[in-house]
């Protein structure tokens, strides 16, 4: 991961949180401030509550307009180009990608989406702290 300031507020995931199990195909990318990879690649940056800019985990990453894979962690571009991993192949957990992630997905033929993660049941005495 490419953040090395302070910790974040909210949620923090574990790097390819949507994987369906670890066994998968990555590729090393450059990701720019602006989004735009090149003149053949493009990805969504968003604005972090500190104003720093960064790539989302589980965004599609595009080359040509086509997807290509998903952005395996979030990919801190404040300061200019950072490499980060993609995704090419495996199985995912659709509920767990970024929103429309699933559709723009549909001609990558190497990545199997399983619409939803199982649910885990927990312990009472797991959730409330009581035995």
């Amino acid at each position: 991961m490419a953040f090395i300031d302070k910790t974040s507020e909210g949620a923090i995931y574990q790097p390819g949180w949507f994987l369906a199990h670890e066994e998968c195909t990555r590729i090393t990318k450059t990701f720019h401030q602006n989004g735009n990879n090149g003149s053949a690649s493009d990805v969504t940056v968003k604005t972090a509550p500190n104003g720093g800019q960064y790539v989302p985990m589980g965004s599609v990453y595009k080359e040509n307009g086509t997807a290509v894979g998903i952005v395996y962690e979030d990919v801190d571009v404040t300061v200019g180009d950072m490499p980060g991993s993609v995704v090419t192949a495996g199985t995912v957990y659709g509920d767990r990608l970024a929103e429309s992630a699933s559709e723009a997905l549909g001609t990558v033929t190497t990545i199997t989406i399983i619409k939803k993660a199982p649910t885990v049941e927990r312990p009472e005495a797991f959730t409330t702290g009581k035995e």
